[in-house]
Formats: structure tokens, sequence, C-alpha cells
């Protein structure tokens, strides 16, 4: 019977560090939770700034098509002017 205090004394002092190891991995897991929502708002946010980039690149895409067939179609009308004016074997 001597030896049961002792056994017990140690058993308590080991549920006592479990105890302590528990209450820490249960402040670990709640930070880690806010962690992951704080990032998940910054991934939404980002992928949010990406949509807009991608929209802004479009818009550009289209503008700068635009232009390109507006350019085509200048040359095009300045080289029918051109053509006119030069008569056959010569430069006027």
């Amino acid at each position: 019977m001597a030896e049961d205090p002792v056994d017990l004394y140690s058993l308590s002092e080991r549920i006592k560090r479990v105890h302590g190891d528990v209450r820490e991995l249960r402040t670990e897991s709640a930070q880690t939770r806010a962690d992951m929502c704080r990032i998940r708002g910054e991934v939404l946010g980002i992928r949010a700034d990406i949509a807009r980039i991608e929209m802004r690149l479009d818009t550009f895409a289209e503008r700068l098509d635009d232009r390109f067939d507006q350019l085509i179609e200048w040359l095009k009308s300045e080289l029918r002017r051109l053509e006119s004016q030069v008569a056959p074997g010569e430069i006027r």
C-alpha cells in the first residue's frame, strides 16, 4: 500500500500535464481556425482582384483590336488614295 500514493501522485501529475497540453492544443486549434478564416478572406479578395484584372485586360484587348481594325482601314484608304494619284508608270 505504500506504493499506491506514489503511483496515484505520479498519475495525477501526468493527468495535470495532459490537461495542460489539451488546453494548449485547444488554444492553438482556435488560433489555427482564426488564421484559416483570415486566409480564406484574403484568398477571396485576391480572386476578386484577379477577376477585375481579367475584365480590364479583356476590355483593353477589345480596344486594341478595334484600334488595329481602324488602323488597317486607314491604311487601306490611304493606299487606295495613293493608287488613284499614281498614273500608270508615273508619280505626281
